[in-house]
């Protein structure tokens, strides 16, 4: 990715780009790969949103774009009892790195069933546990995410105080920082899939251009 900014710049008319340290186009292209992350989940969600009667989504969709992102974990919680209405499991997000947060699922002990949790806001749990209808039971659980004072991951689940042994965390992890180093095992490649790589080296092209103030070819003043 190093040599292919280095390139892409010199075709652009900067032929001084060769002179950037490679600590300073890590830095580039570390933003321009969190640009595009956070511009693809959200042009998914949009499009997913405009979708009517489609229960699922097409192969083409972003999640190829995302397949090397996409994680799983599997956290042992073996909870037995409860002085609330809900069990609270603390995610360390430190072993994980999570961007966003997909989907919790809960799996009891009587034969290893697994169910899915539905995901709402803090503010909306009062209301919730209070309806007859929507609120939580066995089959049936809440889940809502929240931070303490301490900035960790905290998840309080209800359901109906009925104790699980594990619960299931899918999730998209933060790309990976891409360092460049002269020591092989000192350095970090990105982990978004290779045919995206030409895309995020343009961006962070466009990003350095910007940041000097220079014109992109065929751009006006």
């Amino acid at each position: 990715m190093h040599n292919t900014f280095r390139t892409l710049g010199q075709q652009m008319g900067m032929q001084l780009i060769r002179a950037i340290l490679p600590e300073s186009i890590d830095v580039y292209l570390n933003d321009a790969i969190i640009e595009w992350t956070r511009e693809a989940i959200i042009n998914a969600t949009k499009n997913n949103l405009e979708l009517s009667g489609v229960g699922k989504a097409s192969t083409m969709s972003i999640i190829n774009a995302f397949k090397t992102l996409y994680k799983k974990t599997k956290l042992d919680i073996n909870v037995t009892d409860s002085k609330s209405d809900f069990y609270e499991v603390i995610i360390d997000e430190s072993e994980i790195n999570p961007m966003m947060f997909l989907s919790f699922s809960v799996i009891y002990e009587d034969g290893g069933r697994e169910i899915n949790c539905r995901i709402i806001n803090a503010d909306d749990v009062d209301s919730l546990i209070n309806d007859f209808c929507s609120k939580p039971t066995k089959d049936y659980p809440v889940a809502v995410l929240i931070n303490d004072t301490d900035n960790n991951s905290i998840l309080d689940v209800y359901t109906n105080k009925n104790a699980f042994q594990s619960i299931n965390i899918k999730y998209i992890k933060y790309p990976n920082v891409v360092k460049y180093s002269d020591v092989d095992s000192e350095c970090v490649n990105c982990d978004l899939p290779e045919y995206i790589h030409y895309t995020i080296v343009e961006k962070a092209v466009q990003k350095y251009f910007a940041s000097i103030g220079a014109r992109l070819p065929g751009q006006t003043q």
